[in-house]
């Protein structure tokens, strides 16, 4: 094998660190559903790691698909929706830890932050779905965490606190799979099977 085989088989450096950045994700959807079930003497702590999964998030949006099709067309609107919709939540949990009697809600009913992501998660999970060797179950997985995330806007602008409970429960369950799994899959892959 040449030496440029070997470079082709080697994850690129913004896919390893999309990978450690889903990862890391994973490990705070794992922390803040502790944290949730401690009550509000964690609040803070609940607070920064949904900000922080915001920041990191953005690490992870660019790993997930590669090529010139990731960045125009549906692909491309897809990903600005990811970067939009996880910047807005960084921005948001941000400004409650940082002043927290303030009333400093950027995305009330959270239309923009998980919308954003639920409309990144379904496109870029069905588009991995239809490719083969792409880990259909993984793709299927987040097209489950897609309509989760979307469903917490929907349950959140309806005001329905019981059904609320139960999307935030499943988003709590699901985030952390998919997201630590697909930051494995994406750190061992080959630069032509980002997805796996």
């Amino acid at each position: 094998m040449s030496s440029g085989d070997s470079v082709m088989r080697q994850p690129s450096t913004d896919r390893r660190f999309g990978g450690i950045c889903a990862v890391l994700v994973g490990i705070l959807w794992v922390i803040t559903v502790v944290v949730y079930f401690l009550g509000n003497a964690f609040l803070g702590v609940l607070v920064l790691c949904l900000a922080l999964i915001g920041v990191l998030g953005l690490g992870v949006v660019p790993a997930l698909m590669e090529g010139p099709e990731s960045v125009s067309g549906v692909l491309g609107w897809a990903r600005a929706l990811g970067y939009l919709g996880f910047a807005v939540q960084a921005a948001q949990f941000a400004s409650v830890l940082l002043h927290p009697t303030l009333d400093t809600a950027l995305d009330p009913g959270e239309f923009i932050g998980y919308g954003g992501v639920a409309m990144w998660l379904l496109v870029t999970n069905w588009t991995l779905l239809g490719m083969p060797g792409r880990g259909r179950w993984r793709a299927g997985l987040g097209l489950v965490l897609a309509v989760l995330y979307a469903g917490n806007i929907v349950v959140a602008s309806a005001l329905v606190p019981a059904n609320w409970v139960a999307i935030d429960a499943g988003v709590m369950v699901v985030a952390p799979i998919w997201f630590i799994w697909s930051g494995f899959a994406v750190w061992r892959k080959r630069p032509s099977a980002a997805g796996g």
